[in-house]
Order: C-alpha cells, then structure tokens, then sequence
C-alpha cells in the first residue's frame, strides 16, 4: 500500500508545503516514510514505475536508468 502526505510549511519560492511517500509493505502494517524503508534499488525501481507511467504522456520515447535491475 502507498501514500501520499502533504505537509504545510513556510511559505517560500517554492510553495508552502512538501510531500512525504509512506508505505506499508505486508498487511496490517503501520505506514513508515519509503525514504527510511526502501533501499536504493527499490527507490531506483519506484523510479522506473513512475517515469514509464509518464512517459507516454510526456511524449517521451526513452528512458534511461543506469543498474536499475539491480536485485531484480
């Protein structure tokens, strides 16, 4: 399961607030910040999900990712 938070902050250039993925990874188990949880071939595989997702909607032809099937 995944989640999205976003968290109000000062208001800068940039907007007022940042967003936080969480992620439960067995059933019944609490959310935790994917950013303490995942290692960094799953990130690098999250990565690959989300910009192939987009990809056809950015127009986009390639993609590149260097070792992302790393433990595949």
């Amino acid at each position: 399961n995944f989640r999205v938070q976003f968290i109000k902050g000062k208001f800068s250039r940039d907007g007022n607030e940042h967003v936080e993925f969480y992620i439960s990874t067995n059933p019944g188990e609490d959310y935790k910040p994917l950013v303490k949880v995942a290692s960094g071939g799953e990130l690098s595989r999250l990565m690959l999900a989300i910009k192939s997702a987009f990809s056809r909607k950015e127009g986009k032809t390639s993609i590149v990712f260097d070792e992302v099937d790393t433990g595949v």
